[in-house]
């Protein structure tokens, strides 16, 4: 069962790549996408909001990531998974459940 952190994850990517094909097909081809009213003020609104996205996803990603794997308590100062390819069966189980039943249904 997913978190909420994992939920707010999958949708804010959803969110934000909807922003970024949104904004990056305004600004790669304006012509065909706004009308010519819009032009000038929709090219400029596309170009601040697409950047803003940008900087927003990084941001977020990066002080997301610093906490849920290097900082977050019984995770501090961070698994070293990544390092060495292992995990203890006690972390398995408490951060993988799913895949701890599912080894554990496959060894039986």
């Amino acid at each position: 069962m997913s978190s909420y952190f994992e939920k707010f994850d999958y949708w804010a990517a959803l969110w934000g790549c909807a922003i970024m094909i949104g904004t990056g097909l305004v600004l790669w081809r304006p012509d065909l996408i706004l009308p010519s009213a819009l032009r000038a003020s929709g090219f400029e609104t596309a170009l601040e909001a697409h950047g803003d996205e940008a900087i927003l996803a990084s941001v977020t990603l990066f002080t997301w990531h610093i906490y849920n794997v290097h900082l977050k308590p019984g995770r501090f100062p961070g698994s070293l998974v990544w390092l060495h390819g292992k995990i203890s069966e006690a972390e398995l189980r408490s951060h993988h459940t799913r895949e701890w039943e599912e080894g554990a249904k496959a060894s039986e």
